[in-house]
């Protein structure tokens, strides 16, 4: 894969010589020249002799050769956009009843924003940049007969989502979400069959979410997760992977019932560890309230 320095080295500068090959063939063609041909632009007629089509041709390539650079960096992890869903006005939260969660562990892979090229983070190109993919991996056992179980996803851009692990549907909704910094642009459901599961057993589940325009901006960039109504304890688990050239200088951890628009600094016990380097930020709790949502953000 083309590094992402090399993409914006190449697209800057195959842009400005592209550029003014344009305007000094447009403003000063040559003459004398073997072959000749026309090109209108409104009211403006301009002559160009065979050198100065060739000239023109050479200024599209060097401008258009960025694009196809930029293909080459796109990341290679990425959830497929989703072919098959039902449109709803509204998702309400799930049931557990029929389910006890052990443990659910958050990786949130910040990466692939940090290796996508620039002309690649502009809208009219492309509407999905600066992706973030999230794999989220779930211990559960199940405590009573049910043949599903089913997940939300929200974000402030537009995301793709999949099940690794078992067969499932998907729904999306079409009313924006509260949330505490703001509306959530997109929420997605993820139903799973478990049907196969037995009462008693334990089960695992894989879900890949890719986040596009995301955490592209500082009022965007945190993560949210949060525990279900259940008697028993359970353990919630987040790690933040950061690009290598983007570590992040601060963070700050809230807590609030899910629902709720109002965060409060989180009080209870749990483990944080920071990479040394400033790449990675672990944030483990072992005894996470029910119903209760969970808030990590950063600043670089």
């Amino acid at each position: 894969m083309v590094p992402g320095w090399a993409i914006n080295t190449g697209f800057v500068l195959g842009f400005l010589a592209g550029l003014s090959v344009l305007l000094w063939t447009l403003l000063w063609p040559p003459v004398n020249d073997s072959g000749s041909g026309k090109i209108k632009i409104g009211k403006w007629e301009f002559q160009f002799t065979g050198r100065a089509i060739f000239q023109l041709f050479l200024a599209a390539l060097l401008i258009t050769f960025p694009v196809l650079l930029s293909a080459a960096s796109s990341p290679a992890s990425t959830a497929p956009a989703p072919r098959s869903y039902e449109k709803v006005d509204r998702i309400p939260d799930p049931s557990y009843a029929a389910f006890r969660f052990l443990r659910d562990t958050s990786i949130l892979d910040l990466r692939g924003a940090g290796r996508s090229s620039l002309i690649s983070r502009i809208p009219i190109v492309n509407e999905k940049s600066n992706p973030a993919n999230l794999t989220n991996t779930m211990r559960i056992k199940k405590i009573a007969q049910a043949d599903v179980i089913s997940f939300t996803y929200a974000t402030s851009g537009t995301l793709d989502v999949r099940c690794l692990t078992r067969k499932y549907t998907l729904k999306v909704a079409t009313e924006k979400d509260k949330h505490e910094k703001g509306e959530l642009s997109q929420t997605w459901e993820v139903t799973v069959d478990v049907s196969d599961v037995a009462v008693g057993e334990e089960f695992e589940i894989i879900v890949e979410v890719t986040y596009w325009n995301a955490f592209d901006t500082p009022g965007k960039q945190w993560y949210a997760t949060y525990a279900n109504q259940q008697t028993e304890p359970e353990t919630l688990a987040t790690l933040l992977l950061f690009p290598s050239n983007k570590p992040f200088d601060a963070y700050s951890l809230l807590a609030y019932p899910h629902g709720s628009t109002q965060g409060q600094p989180f009080s209870g016990v749990s483990k944080i560890v920071a990479g040394m380097d400033r790449l990675n930020l672990y944030w483990e709790i072992p005894n996470a309230q029910g119903n209760d949502t969970y808030e990590i953000h950063w600043k670089f």
